[in-house]
């Protein structure tokens, strides 16, 4: 295990099993964590006053976890051991109000831990076959995406009862849904697509359902700036990328083998008009799209 003794990051992301990071702009970047001790890679990170954290997945037969390190990626941790329950870790979401950390299981669902420490385990809930993508919607309520199979959904659970219902089963495109972002804002939902490439938004008080920005590479992670300006995105092996939620402009702000997961402890500047790309649907049939592509502009 390495770990580099700089300040404390704006931008962090995965690479396998190294944890990356950098100035908020692209600026510093900096590899603080390697994982010769971790079990398998890295699905998702998160970011805290204090501390980072993230997935270490082996799989569904050895031992997974999450991690936890100081910002700057010193004194690294196994924080949730797997204890034959967590034994496919995939993305995470953080309460501070509450104190709580929350960890998707591919196979055994939701779990709930004490931020603190990592102690007191418990499942919340397993809403589908293959748990990918979790936020938090309000103190109480937890969304999360599933990724596999015909039963791809945006599912809610109350994190007191366990109680799970389905949002939505029309989240368009193929069925390879990871990153889920909440924006509190706007009670909107933004769902990645692996396959698609595209950014998917859902509207809790309309509940519709629409295609919002298309043309990137292997979407995976996604993730909320603190003041919800941004949405921070990963497409494999090309780097990390910023949506702007007001205009829908996007940037790439560090090209590179970023793996799966992002978080930012702060806003990405506003972005200037970048290019005008934009997704057209044709048509629509039992909730798919028949045709799509997209037309560009000259940047102004």
């Amino acid at each position: 295990m390495m770990a580099v003794n700089l300040a404390a990051f704006d931008l962090y992301w995965t690479e396998e099993d190294t944890i990356m990071a950098s100035d908020i702009d692209g600026g510093n970047v900096t590899e603080i964590f390697n994982g010769e001790n971790m079990h398998g890679f890295a699905v998702d990170v998160a970011v805290a006053d204090d501390f980072i954290y993230w997935t270490d997945n082996a799989g569904v037969s050895d031992a997974g976890g999450v991690w936890r390190a100081e910002r700057d990626g010193s004194n690294a941790e196994l924080f949730i051991e797997n204890d034959g329950n967590i034994s496919n870790p995939q993305f995470l979401a953080i309460d501070d109000v509450n104190g709580k950390i929350y960890v998707s299981d591919w196979v055994n669902g939701i779990f709930v831990a004490e931020l603190a420490d990592g102690s007191g385990l418990a499942n919340v809930a397993n809403p589908a076959a293959s748990n990918t993508g979790i936020a938090l919607r309000g103190d109480d309520e937890i969304l999360s995406l599933s990724a596999a199979g015909e039963n791809t959904a945006l599912y809610s659970t109350d994190v007191n009862t366990g109680s799970t219902s389905t949002v939505t089963t029309s989240l368009l495109g193929n069925h390879q849904q990871y990153g889920l972002v909440y924006a509190p804002d706007t009670d909107m939902a933004y769902v990645t697509n692996f396959a698609d490439g595209t950014l998917v938004t859902y509207d809790f008080a309309d509940d519709d359902v629409q295609y919002l920005r298309g043309g990137f590479s292997n979407l995976l992670g996604a993730k909320l700036s603190p003041s919800g300006t941004h949405i921070l995105l990963v497409e494999r092996g090309l780097g990390v990328s910023v949506y702007q939620i007001s205009d829908g402009q996007v940037e790439r702000i560090v090209p590179g083998d970023a793996h799966f997961g992002v978080a930012a402890s702060v806003d990405p500047a506003d972005i200037e008009t970048f290019d005008d790309r934009i997704l057209y649907r044709d048509d629509f049939s039992g909730g798919e799209p028949n045709g799509w592509f997209f037309e560009f502009e000259p940047a102004s």
